[in-house]
């Protein structure tokens, strides 16, 4: 979603609704030292991964084969709760603090699947859930100089 002037952007909901915005970063003009984003054949870099709590994913070292250069992943990622609640989970960059926000939730049992963009600093990400619950890590992109 683009921003207008002074940052602002429209909401049209459709009924009564509460609204959580969260930043997570945003996208500079073109020029020297940014990054461009590299759109990748859709590619599956965790399949099942079975866990809870916090676990290290190696992007870098995923059948993807995404190169050394890459800063962000452009993601989706999939969860299959066990035991019905999932609660909150968070994908971060490997070797940072994890950030006070939440990629996806899940509260109904339901399979949930949200787009991320996550920050790596060595080819790794970090993922926190509450509960026990599969995860299916799809690659899109990747942002690199």
């Amino acid at each position: 979603m683009g921003a207008g002037a002074n940052g602002q952007i429209n909401l049209l909901p459709t009924n009564n609704t509460n609204v959580v915005i969260d930043i997570t970063g945003y996208y500079a003009a073109p020029g020297s030292g940014r990054l461009s984003l590299h759109p990748v054949a859709g590619c599956r870099a965790v399949s099942a991964l079975a866990f809870s709590q916090t676990t290290t994913l190696n992007i870098a070292g995923s059948s993807c084969k995404l190169p050394p250069a890459a800063k962000d992943y452009v993601l989706n990622g999939t969860i299959v709760p066990w035991f019905g609640y999932l609660g909150n989970l968070v994908f971060w960059a490997n070797g940072t603090s994890q950030p006070g926000m939440t990629s996806l939730a899940g509260t109904d049992g339901s399979v949930v699947s949200n787009g991320a963009v996550v920050s790596t600093t060595n080819g790794y990400i970090n993922v926190n859930c509450q509960n026990m619950t599969s995860l299916y890590v799809d690659i899109n992109a990747y942002f690199a100089p």
